[in-house]
């Protein structure tokens, strides 16, 4: 079976698929049965050298199934969707359900939430020529910059998907999104002193993408300022991290409160609930309704609808991310952060997160270094989840007398993450790229290593 762009519009088709399959589970036999059906189409391509450079166009029909024989769970997934497809998945999982070990906390589907609102989507598909026509706009003009030697490429895509998850507890809902994108490469220097950066937009409407003339100034200046970049002498000081790197430090917060891990006491924050974890000036919001945001959603995994939430409010730690069953592990009610993993696993997960209360500009925290660093890129995963001890490799430019001075780079950057949190200032310089805003953060000491 195969759908086209109608029928990714085609609501009843997919709910219609995904009842069929939950009926032909609780005759096999299952006590309840949760069934998942999704259609993803994407177009994408490169160009560089004066032709295209790759090109992908492909489409995704795929069904998982959760059935619950008694306190026995099993997952499967297929993509043969007629009758004797479907009926053949439904069978199987009851029977590797049977099969199975019961698990004394599985949490049943229970009652599902209403849900009153819609996903604004973007049903736009931009054609071959289109994509080609904004591609090779990005690699010319890249290369049309002084001081620029190599690009690997533009890039330009979109993709667009429909889910619909129906359950025998009477969940029935459907959901669409859409996701565009355009990236271009600049290279600067040569031999050893070759750099490379970029620059990089995603939204979920063609409208609201960077331009691909703001894509060419930002990527070829960010490059070409990095010619040169050498390591220092390390020392300790402040670290200024641009919003695209600031980024990492607050998702390392989110991991740091989802309910799985502080069930497990598995988190540097599991005992910071009600506590001051940042400063009094930092807020952060996990909205699903944003409009036009990357991760909005109608539902989550477990069929309930999620409402804004504050994290942090005033600095102080709100909440975790909570789905039923490590809400259940904590005495708590779920906050319907629920998000399918890998396996058919439910693992607790944020949407649109937002974090804002500075009242500097970037320029700002800069004037008030005498001696730190500027980080533009960071390599490396460094954080210990357990400790909250943090270290990655960082290049970017040295900050001397309030200004921000030569590139630099193969530095190390440390830290404790509590320490990190508790003492960094935000910046009023907001990205709202992804589905992480975050602006410029100052953190007013760390080690810094890099020449020995």
């Amino acid at each position: 079976m195969t759908m086209n762009m109608n029928g990714l519009q085609n609501e009843q088709q997919a709910l219609g698929t995904a009842g069929r399959l939950v009926a032909l589970a609780r005759a096999a036999g299952a006590d309840v049965a949760e069934a998942g059906f999704f259609y993803g189409c994407n177009s994408s391509l490169a160009y560089r050298e004066g032709e295209v450079s790759d090109l992908e166009q492909s489409e995704t029909l795929d069904m998982n199934l959760r059935v619950w024989v008694g306190h026995r769970l099993a997952f499967l997934s297929g993509n043969q969707l007629d009758n004797q497809g479907l009926k053949n998945l439904a069978e199987q999982a009851v029977a590797r359900a049977r099969h199975l070990p019961e698990t004394p906390d599985v949490t049943l589907p229970t009652t599902p939430d209403r849900v009153q609102r819609s996903i604004d989507m973007d049903w736009h598909a931009p054609d071959l020529e289109s994509l080609r026509s904004q591609s090779q706009a990005l690699y010319d003009g890249i290369m049309a910059v002084d001081g620029i030697i190599n690009s690997d490429g533009g890039h330009v895509g979109w993709s667009k998907s429909r889910s619909a998850v129906v359950a025998s507890n009477g969940l029935e809902i459907s959901q669409v999104q859409s996701r565009f994108y355009r990236s271009v490469g600049a290279q600067a220097g040569s031999g050893d002193q070759r750099v490379r950066d970029y620059d990089e937009t995603y939204k979920t409407h063609v409208e609201d993408l960077k331009s691909i003339e703001g894509l060419i100034r930002r990527a070829s200046a960010r490059a070409l300022a990095r010619v040169g970049a050498q390591p220092v002498l390390g020392f300790e000081g402040p670290v200024i991290f641009e919003p695209r790197v600031a980024k990492s430090l607050f998702a390392g917060f989110l991991s740091a409160i989802s309910g799985a891990a502080i069930a497990k006491g598995q988190s540097f924050l599991k005992d910071a609930m009600g506590q001051g974890v940042f400063s009094s000036q930092v807020q952060i919001h996990d909205d699903p309704t944003l409009a036009r945001g990357l991760a909005s959603r109608l539902i989550d995994a477990e069929g309930h609808a999620p409402q804004k939430l504050d994290l942090i409010k005033d600095g102080v730690l709100q909440t975790w991310l909570l789905d039923r069953r490590s809400a259940a592990k904590l005495g708590l009610v779920t906050n319907a952060r629920a998000a399918h993993g890998g396996g058919g696993v439910i693992v607790p997960g944020s949407t649109n997160v937002q974090v804002f209360g500075g009242n500097q500009s970037p320029d700002e925290l800069v004037k008030g270094v005498e001696r730190g660093l500027f980080v533009t890129e960071m390599m490396g995963q460094g954080l210990n989840a357990l400790t909250g001890d943090y270290s990655r490799g960082a290049a970017g430019f040295l900050i001397e007398q309030g200004r921000i001075s030569r590139p630099v780079q193969a530095m190390t950057i440390a830290g404790s993450m509590q320490t990190i949190f508790k003492t960094l200032i935000l910046a009023n310089d907001m990205d709202m790229q992804g589905s992480l805003h975050a602006p410029s953060v100052k953190v007013p000491h760390m080690s810094i290593a890099g020449l020995s």
